[in-house]
């Protein structure tokens, strides 16, 4: 499949038409979108009241009218039923689309009650895939919820991470609206005192000493991680500023608080 593809899957709330435009907006490029619907939505219920039956009307109206945003933008858009509601068959319809564009992009955006099976469900699976994830509040503001993406044993495993989230703590990376943060230099050298010896990752030997090798390796798994971020300082093409990121300072609350 083309991996140009940007795949885009929500469940609705009762602004749908905004979240769609938000999402679009923020995301850009995507290519296809599905929302996800249930049976209770698409059906009417015997018993159920006449404000609820509007309710309902007035959101199948406003799903129709998506592909109306969508057709214009290039974007192919579908709504998808998960019947019945639970998450296994969230799970089933966003695997069925997965195998269908392997290579995509994938964004998630949740709205309406998060403890809601379909909800749940694309939350199960934007961690799966490591997908982008974002929470609609009320006034549809997508905002960006984090997935972890290290663990204890990788911690227990190379205790130097902790080290270096230990020195970059409390440094964000902004002081008085000016980047800040340790430059690469000076948190070598204060991690040259720190550095615990570690068996290399075929386990031929170990690292006894730091080197500017094992430095560099270290710091690329936090940046990957999301837990350290860098930026050059003003008016350098070369040196770096290291600081912390909000996910490293959770890190490092964590396993610091807790024998690695």
């Amino acid at each position: 499949m083309d991996p140009g593809e940007h795949i885009l899957i929500f469940c609705p709330d009762r602004k749908v038409q905004a979240l769609y435009t938000a999402a679009l907006r923020e995301f850009g490029g995507v290519t296809r979108s599905f929302v996800l619907t249930d049976m209770d939505l698409v059906t009417n219920v015997t018993g159920e009241t006449v404000q609820r039956r509007e309710e309902k009307q007035t959101m199948r109206n406003s799903l129709a009218q998506l592909k109306v945003i969508a057709a214009p933008l290039g974007i192919r858009h579908q709504s998808l039923l998960v019947d019945p509601v639970t998450l296994g068959k969230v799970t089933e319809v966003v695997l069925a689309i997965h195998d269908a564009y392997p290579d995509a992009r994938f964004s998630f955006v949740i709205a309406g009650s998060p403890a809601a099976p379909v909800a749940l469900g694309l939350f199960k699976m934007a961690l799966w895939l490591s997908a982008d994830l974002y929470l609609a509040t009320e006034k549809i503001v997508l905002e960006k919820v984090s997935v972890p993406r290290v663990s204890a044993d990788e911690f227990r495993a190379n205790p130097n991470y902790l080290h270096i989230l230990t020195l970059l703590h409390g440094k964000t990376g902004t002081k008085d609206g000016k980047p800040s943060g340790i430059t690469r230099q000076d948190l070598f050298q204060s991690m040259k005192d720190m550095y615990a010896p570690v068996r290399e990752t075929n386990g031929k030997g170990w690292h006894r000493e730091l080197s500017h090798g094992n430095f560099s390796q270290l710091m690329t798994v936090l940046e990957e991680r999301g837990l350290v971020a860098g930026q050059f300082m003003p008016g350098s093409s070369k040196l770096r500023l290291y600081s912390i990121t909000p996910d490293g300072e959770i890190a490092f609350r964590l396993f610091s608080a807790r024998p690695l």
